[in-house]
């Protein structure tokens, strides 16, 4: 962490929590997937709540659901500022080579909080 000259305690801007996508490495092979969101502070004075839109993408095109979650947990025990949202994929094709992208956007102003690469490794009966 680095510190701003200038900057004190007396800084009272407020800030939006944080939210991380847990676990690594998601591989979608079903037609609904769960992804686990942690809020990774509580509301406070300094830090307010936020409302995110999340769903995967391919390139700006989503291929599924377009989810709302809000992040405004004051709890300090972790496991009560984790939720999870359930993702559904669009009935088409995928290709596992193709990059997709969770994507966490802030539901008023559109910016976009964090990304994570996914792979939707669907199989169909004409892989065989």
């Amino acid at each position: 962490m680095r510190q701003v000259k200038g900057k004190g305690k007396a800084d009272t801007k407020t800030k939006e929590v944080g939210v991380q996508v847990l676990g690594v490495n998601h591989r979608i092979t079903t037609p609904k997937y769960r992804f686990q969101l942690l809020q990774t502070e509580p509301v406070s004075d300094r830090v307010k709540g936020v409302t995110l839109k999340v769903a995967i993408y391919q390139g700006n095109d989503p291929v599924t659901n377009i989810e709302k979650v809000t992040f405004d947990s004051t709890s300090e025990n972790m496991d009560q500022r984790t939720k999870q949202v359930v993702l559904v994929l669009e009935d088409r094709q995928y290709d596992k080579k193709t990059k997709y992208t969770l994507r966490l956007r802030d539901a008023e102003s559109d910016i976009e909080q964090s990304t994570v690469d996914v792979i939707i490794d669907r199989a169909f009966s004409d892989d065989f």
